[in-house]
């Protein structure tokens, strides 16, 4: 069993990784800006780069990072933000990994860092087009993955599509599937920008996980590049189709507002996972709308927040 370091622990997807590495009998570091309590924790945090010596002190195997302290509206507001503490806080945490010489697993955006993609599904050959500040700042630190890869680090991109499941907070503004299906339950107004047509690609939250932890798994690779993995459905779904399944099994109309479509909303964003299926013996442990309804009905058991 090794011992390794996750970043943005505290996070949906972070919080569930985190779980299945200790399920799986590993020694698991969360590392935040915050204490987690009956864990092993240890301080840090992007925007304080000194913090960087907790790290070195637990002699992990390896890193999980998936923190990243904006949204995608949060880096729109703000772009110098996200380039002052992700941007930068990731390449030091790449620097750091290579001179520990451990692999390092970084959590990018599989649907914004495409943008408007000719080929969909959208393999990982595909350049790398984003039309918004975040999709931006998760692709300036593939660049430069991509250059500390070529002098000697063992980084591992993950361009994970539209987690989801039990866990993810509505009342947060986490993710489309809870907080659609919280107002439909409240019967509260969801607003679509669009017609509704746009395509996602969603993914239950474990099947990340375990995707995560057979990336960590390979060997080293030998080329000078980081290397790329699209963790996905590899099926798209329409907000309408997402908002049928909803309502089948919530039970209740949802009150839909169409608004004009955003210039830096994105038509269609599916991917294309099968170097994962190839390489990583990994795949999606059911089809997204399957996977939907299994939420909903769980959640339908539940207090929606």
């Amino acid at each position: 069993m090794a011992r390794y370091i996750v970043t943005g622990s505290t996070g949906f997807l972070g919080s569930d990784l985190a779980l299945l590495l200790d399920q799986s009998g590993h020694e698991v570091i969360r590392a935040g800006r915050r204490y987690v309590a009956h864990h092993t924790t240890v301080h840090f945090d992007l925007g304080d780069l000194t913090t960087l010596s907790n790290l070195a002190a637990t002699e992990a195997d390896g890193i999980f990072h998936l923190a990243w302290s904006t949204t995608p509206a949060v880096a729109e507001a703000y772009p110098h933000q996200d380039i002052s503490t992700n941007v930068a806080g990731t390449v030091a945490l790449y620097q750091f990994a290579q001179s520990q010489k451990i692999p390092i697993v970084f959590v990018s955006s599989g649907g914004t860092v495409y943008g408007n993609a000719t080929i969909t599904p959208t393999p990982e050959t595909s350049p790398l087009n984003p039309v918004g500040a975040y999709g931006l700042g998760k692709s300036f630190a593939e660049r430069y993955a991509d250059y500390y890869s070529n002098i000697g680090a063992d980084i591992r991109i993950a361009r994970v599509s539209n987690p989801f499941g039990e866990g993810q907070s509505a009342a947060r503004l986490q993710g489309v599937i809870p907080i659609f299906a919280k107002r439909i339950a409240k019967g509260e107004p969801i607003t679509i920008w669009g017609d509704g047509e746009n395509l996602r690609d969603y993914i239950p939250v474990r099947d990340v996980s375990i995707a995560l932890i057979k990336m960590m798994s390979q060997q080293s690779a030998s080329v000078r590049k980081a290397s790329v993995f699209n963790i996905g459905a590899g099926v798209g779904l329409s907000l309408n189709r997402l908002i049928a399944i909803l309502e089948e099994e919530i039970g209740s109309k949802a009150d839909v507002k169409y608004l004009d479509a955003r210039p830096f909303d994105i038509h269609a964003s599916i991917l294309d996972v099968h170097r994962a299926l190839n390489l990583l013996q990994w795949e999606p442990s059911a089809d997204p709308e399957s996977s939907v309804r299994k939420f909903a009905r769980a959640i339908q058991t539940k207090k929606i927040e």
